[in-house]
């Protein structure tokens, strides 16, 4: 389905889906230690790129803006500080998540995937003997400022099981693709579309006052600290990202699936099928 045997330069990085265990296995339970380092990317990326003011409107290209952020903000738990704030590395990982769609469609390897791989490679080759010089030095472990983030999940999960293949650097590299795909692409598209739908909502409904007002609220009673208990607090922000996600979907369809009955399709009264997303949420029609 995503042509990983060309967007991502092998099929075993799809069939074999490594990463995606290693973020079922640290994600959730390392949630809360991320924010701070999370919250603090958010505050960089946004003041660098819209700036601080409150007063003045800045003109952007909201969906190519939004991409180099999401970009950005992800690879900070991704791959961490500096690469994560590198202009190049941050420009080509959104070009990635951007250029596999294409790839899917025509089926076909882009050279400009491989280029990452220049500017990564170095980085996991540190962290490698990094880890590796930690564990050879009992007085190191508990005292080691080795960032905590997927690099270093996936470098020790594979040490664990004794993966050879998933700590060599150059594959690493190449789990990355998948993950920076996944990480940048759906929510780039996601928070352009939130942007656009509170901008081009009648200002007489007060969206936006709502939604800073809650946001500002809950920020001074965290003492401008975001913590893993503040962010269910953002039931607003919650709800005008749904409502969003729901009128401004970037995918028109559900599961797909293939009808053989020669004689039609039958079923018992109650059953239901797969259709049109947009027909769906936007007709009231079919949503009876």
């Amino acid at each position: 389905m995503l042509a990983g045997q060309y967007a991502f330069t092998h099929p075993e990085l799809l069939h074999h889906t490594f990463h995606e265990e290693v973020i079922h296995r640290n994600l959730a339970r390392k949630l809360a230690s991320l924010i701070p380092s999370t919250w603090d990317e958010v505050k960089y990326q946004v003041d660098h790129t819209l700036g601080r003011s409150s007063e003045q409107w800045k003109e952007v290209q909201v969906l190519q803006t939004m991409t180099l952020v999401v970009a950005a903000i992800s690879n900070r738990m991704i791959i961490g500080l500096p690469l994560c704030r590198d202009a190049k590395f941050r420009d080509l990982s959104a070009r990635l998540a951007a250029g596999i769609m294409f790839v899917v469609m025509l089926v076909q390897l882009s050279p400009m995937l491989l280029q990452p791989i220049n500017l990564t490679l170095p980085v996991i080759e540190k962290r490698l003997a990094d880890i590796e010089h930690e564990a050879s030095d009992p007085d190191e472990k508990g005292h080691s400022s080795i960032p905590d983030d997927y690099l270093t999940w996936q470098i020790r999960l594979a040490k664990e099981r004794g993966e050879t293949k998933e700590y060599d650097a150059d594959w690493i590299t190449r789990r990355l693709m998948p993950l920076e795909s996944a990480a940048i692409h759906t929510s780039s598209f996601t928070i352009a579309n939130v942007l656009l739908d509170l901008l081009a909502s009648d200002p007489k409904l007060g969206y936006i006052e709502a939604i800073r007002e809650e946001a500002e609220t809950i920020y001074r009673e965290a003492n401008g600290q975001w913590t893993k208990k503040d962010l269910p607090r953002m039931v607003k922000t919650d709800s005008a990202i749904r409502e969003s996600m729901r009128v401004s979907g970037f995918g028109v369809r559900g599961v797909q699936r293939k009808v053989t009955d020669k004689n039609g399709l039958k079923g018992e009264e109650g059953w239901t099928a797969p259709t049109l997303f947009d027909s769906a949420e936007l007709e009231s029609t079919r949503t009876t």
